[in-house]
């Protein structure tokens, strides 16, 4: 294949003109890159400083539920409470809660029968 030098030079000048423009969408595409990424780290950091503020709080409510819990109530209502028996789709957790939920009666029922006897 021969090419004259203006053809070659028509090749070159087509060559260039595609890189330069492969250059300019580099550089668009690595700014609109570095802008996103800049947005979704400061979003990240903001999100994450706000879910910890929001757990910090959870778990002082969580503390003092608690502690007021110990103040009155059974040892079972205490048991019950602290426990989540609630169905949970994502664990197993139905016969642990039968299993309470049967201990506890057993135990109020056991202890009102012990207190009739005496």
């Amino acid at each position: 294949m021969d090419l004259t030098r203006s053809g070659r030079k028509s090749i070159a000048r087509c060559w260039r003109r595609g890189v330069l423009k492969l250059g300019r969408r580099r550089r668009k595409f690595l700014k609109r890159l570095s802008k996103s990424s800049k947005k979704f780290y400061d979003d990240r950091s903001s999100d994450k400083s706000k879910m910890h503020s929001e757990n910090l709080d959870e778990e002082k409510q969580k503390r003092a539920d608690i502690a007021k819990l110990f103040e009155t109530g059974n040892d079972w209502e205490k048991v019950c409470k602290m426990l989540s028996l609630a169905p949970d789709s994502n664990r197993k957790v139905d016969r642990f809660r039968k299993l309470l939920q049967t201990l506890k009666n057993e135990g109020t029922y056991g202890k009102s029968k012990r207190e009739a006897k005496e």
